[in-house]
């Protein structure tokens, strides 16, 4: 059972809801011919995925979340330069409804988790991937997202990392082992750090050991704090 406190984070800030379960996604076989070029490609209709030139062999895979209203494709591009400079490649998916679920329900087993599903499965058959590696990228209501799908899924997601979220729903079975990266605003007027304050201290109440940066800004990713989020999710995958 999760903490009292932990669900009273839940109850506060989404209605009460509790979370389904669903299984694991599950990457498709390896293909024999691995044909992802270099550069952004289309993987899904709902996922594009980004390969440095230099990777050749399994890289790890930073899966991103974009923010509310936002788009897969234009998100992904803003973190190219971060993937050149770490090896690893970018899954970016798009969000089926503008924005991510705000049902437990939905966060597991609804048409944005089978289409994660979808396009791990093509982004393994084109290209090797090292799937000890899977990183869980998001902000805003993406972060979000990449808390309450990533804290459902641990053994899928080794590291989650939360820019600016506001809120998260508590995982029906617990690993408070998984690493936690949250990043937020202390002027930020969208989704208060309050919020913030009392999700930390549900994440700790039930067991978790979360990474918590904050920086003198609004709604928004703080480019160094970013870059601290990777090194630390990515040296917690090595």
């Amino acid at each position: 059972m999760i903490s009292g406190g932990f669900h009273a984070l839940i109850a506060a800030l989404l209605l009460g809801a509790t979370q389904a379960a669903s299984a694991s996604p599950q990457a498709a076989p390896a293909a024999a011919a691995r044909d992802l070029r270099p550069g952004i490609s289309r993987l899904t209709n709902a996922a594009f995925s980004y390969r440095p030139a230099h990777v050749t062999g399994p890289a790890g895979v930073i899966v991103l979340l974009h923010g509310a209203g936002g788009r897969a494709d234009h998100f992904l591009r803003e973190f190219t330069r971060f993937a050149d400079e770490r090896g690893v490649l970018l899954l970016a998916l798009q969000s089926e409804a503008g924005s991510w679920p705000r049902r437990p329900q939905d966060v597991t087993l609804g048409p944005d988790a089978a289409n994660f599903n979808e396009a791990l499965a093509a982004l393994t058959a084109r290209s090797p991937v090292d799937l000890n590696r899977l990183v869980l990228l998001g902000f805003s209501d993406g972060a979000s997202h990449a808390l309450s799908f990533g804290l459902a899924k641990p053994k899928t997601f080794r590291a989650i990392l939360a820019m600016s979220p506001g809120y998260a729903f508590a995982p029906r079975r617990p690993d408070p082992t998984q690493p936690i990266f949250i990043a937020h605003g202390r002027r930020d007027t969208m989704l208060p750090a309050g919020n913030v304050r009392e999700m930390v201290r549900g994440l700790e109440g039930a067991g978790y050991r979360p990474e918590v940066r904050w920086f003198n800004g609004g709604h928004r990713i703080d480019p160094a704090l970013l870059n601290a989020g990777l090194d630390f999710a990515l040296g917690k995958v090595r």
